[in-house]
């Protein structure tokens, strides 16, 4: 299952109290629509606004309004790209028939299986600009939370088409037993976020720094809350995803590239209760969900202070959008979003107007 689109079944299930929303008197951003169809799902684009994800089961890329499908590994029933490097090149994962996941890369035009799991399973989350590959890894089907482990995949100098497992590390402390780890993204840095579990801290925010050893640490949650999870992050090492509150609400979150890590709470949009952060771009800008209790989610878009409906800053000339749900964005300020306009429901890229 899709790990982002996850966050609006989870925030579905919380009712919580009513919270302020943030304001100012900010010229507001405006965006053009592009309609990418609802045929396929897109969940990833770079900086040059090529867009990756899946098209009738396969690996696909969009560029400049003309969709190339990448197929899938030799043998499987599906193939889906979840991200893109500078060059173009995707990363996903898909099965070799028998259901379960296996990382690939795509190669020359065709996707090459990076682990062959043989049974287990395997899933990458984010590509360097020189090819390094980050993900998730299980051998085991036992359930047990400790059998994950957080990945960086690098090719073998003699032997192209193979790649080295290499393990990041899990979070010290706490009984072996249940010691989880699961990675969601990385950037071009080669730094991972994610979360990580112990019985000690439960389960918080993880970050993988790109040092020797990989160091780990915990992101907090905000004050009074016990628990967060990190969605994506920046080149920068600044990381968003969610917190619970001291009344166990569901906050969207930024963590700072500070030593500390520090914890900002993003706020809801206005006569919201909830909210969570899925994407971060160097300038600092953040796209999320935002909802009241069971009603629709609203994207959003946060920039200096402020969080603004995303449906409310597409150009009128576009048509009139409602826009809930939000997959990804660029340090071009592009957004990956869905959306409907004129009853059709469909996927959009929204693309910055110049001020």
């Amino acid at each position: 299952m899709n790990i982002k689109k996850s966050i609006l079944n989870t925030l579905a299930t919380l009712t919580i109290a009513a919270l302020p929303a943030i304001a100012s008197a900010q010229t507001a951003p405006a965006f053009h629509v592009t309609d990418l169809g609802s045929a396929c799902g897109w969940q990833a684009i770079n900086d040059s606004g090529v867009i990756a994800g899946s098209c009738n089961s396969d690996a696909a890329i969009w560029r400049n309004g003309v969709v190339t499908d990448l197929g899938r590994i030799t043998g499987g029933t599906y193939a889906n790209a979840t991200a893109i490097n500078s060059l173009g090149v995707i990363v996903g994962d898909g099965d070799t028939g028998n259901g379960r996941p296996n990382p690939f890369i795509s190669v020359n035009g065709h996707l090459l299986n990076v682990d062959a799991v043989n049974g287990g399973n395997g899933r990458s989350v984010g590509i360097t600009d020189n090819g390094v590959i980050f993900g998730n890894l299980t051998k085991s089907l036992s359930g047990n939370t400790a059998s994950w482990n957080v990945i960086m995949w690098t090719q073998d100098p003699g032997h192209p088409d193979r790649y080295k497992e290499n393990v990041l590390p899990h979070y010290p402390g706490g009984d072996a037993k249940f010691n989880g780890v699961y990675a969601t993204a990385s950037n071009k840095a080669g730094q991972v976020v994610g979360w990580v579990t112990t019985t000690l801290i439960g389960q918080l925010g993880g970050f993988w720094n790109n040092d020797a050893a990989h160091t780990v640490v915990a992101l907090p949650a905000l004050p009074g809350g016990n628990h967060s999870i990190a969605w994506a992050m920046n080149d920068l090492g600044q990381a968003v995803g969610d917190s619970n509150t001291l009344d166990m609400s569901t906050r969207a979150v930024m963590w700072q590239n500070d030593a500390a890590h520090s914890v900002v709470d993003l706020g809801t949009l206005p006569g919201d209760t909830e909210s969570a952060s899925v994407a971060i771009n160097t300038a600092g800008q953040v796209v999320g969900i935002s909802r009241a209790g069971a009603a629709t989610p609203r994207a959003f878009l946060y920039q200096n202070g402020t969080m603004y409906d995303l449906a409310t800053l597409v150009d009128p000339t576009d048509g009139f959008w409602t826009i809930d749900n939000v997959m990804a964005m660029n340090n071009a300020g592009q957004i990956i979003a869905g959306g409907t306009s004129g009853g059709v429901r469909t996927w959009i890229l929204l693309t910055p107007i110049a001020q």
